[in-house]
């Protein structure tokens, strides 16, 4: 994964953005998972009745995946 991360408030999505869309399966096409304004290669989940909850995942995410 090239990023991972939580977007929203009262919506919380996870956003995901692979390393390199070709290898994934199937393959990407460009804007296949996306909405506009996004970029080309993003795959959003809702996370609205999820648990632990947003807050956890963007604890555990910040804790696992490298800064830039």
């Amino acid at each position: 994964m090239a990023g991972a991360r939580v977007r929203g408030g009262l919506d919380p999505r996870l956003v995901l953005t692979p390393l390199d869309p070709q290898q994934t399966r199937p393959q990407m096409r460009p804007g296949q998972w996306s909405t506009p304004g996004r970029g080309p290669y993003e795959l959003v989940v809702r996370l609205s009745w999820s648990r632990p909850g947003p807050d956890a995942l963007r604890r555990e995410l910040a804790r696992r995946l490298p800064t830039t």
